[in-house]
């Protein structure tokens, strides 16, 4: 079934220490004070298995009018000025849209977020059909301890894409790798600049408590 890209979130990604555990709380707890722009359940944080100081923070709004009200709110400092003072580097995306499977696969026990640039020839909306296909292809491989993929497309920062997968374990993502399945490489890379990626990187996430 091919979801549409309907849910709106926003993505932060910043590089911080063990002193940016606690700023990083308080950002989340006080963002938490304005829960009715987001959808019930839909604010997650985590951090790198391999890299623990590579922080992300994923939330979930009820529409593109509830973000644009959180973010341009002049009642309080700028938020991406919030930001900057745990960090100096942050990637944040403003108003993605995802499938609405993205919030079960970030409970999943590991989740793997690749970071990556759409083909140059190609449109958001041919870049999502590829992500279908990948992922279809990956499902029907029966792929042990996978849950599912989502995606996130934009055509700001020159055409970038978040794919989120849901996978038991390390081992069992790691374990899907064939590079002799050339069917399946054609396919990724079709959709995506394999060779402008940015980054990939196993995250435990969790929902945000006050």
């Amino acid at each position: 079934m091919n979801h549409p890209l309907s849910e709106t979130v926003a993505l932060i990604v910043f590089n911080g220490s063990e002193d940016s555990v606690g700023p990083f709380e308080a950002l989340r707890s006080e963002f938490e004070m304005k829960g009715s722009l987001t959808v019930p359940d839909g604010h997650f944080w985590g951090r790198g298995v391999e890299r623990p100081n590579r922080f992300f923070w994923i939330v979930f709004f009820k529409s593109d009018a509830s973000l644009s009200e959180y973010f341009e709110d002049g009642s309080r400092p700028a938020f991406r000025d919030r930001i900057l003072e745990m960090t100096s580097d942050p990637i944040i995306f403003h108003g993605l849209h995802t499938r609405p499977n993205m919030r079960e696969l970030l409970k999943a026990p590991v989740v793997e977020v690749s970071h990556f640039r759409l083909k140059p020839s190609g449109t958001v909306a041919e870049s999502a059909v590829q992500c279908q296909i990948v992922s279809d292809a990956l499902i029907a491989r029966k792929t042990k301890g996978l849950h599912g993929f989502s995606w996130a497309l934009t055509e700001e920062r020159g055409g970038e894409g978040v794919y989120i997968g849901g996978w038991d374990s390390i081992t069992d993502r790691e374990a899907s790798i064939n590079y002799e399945d050339h069917d399946l490489i054609e396919q990724i890379e079709k959709g995506f600049d394999l060779a402008e990626s940015i980054a990939m990187m196993n995250v435990v996430f969790q929902l945000h408590t006050r």
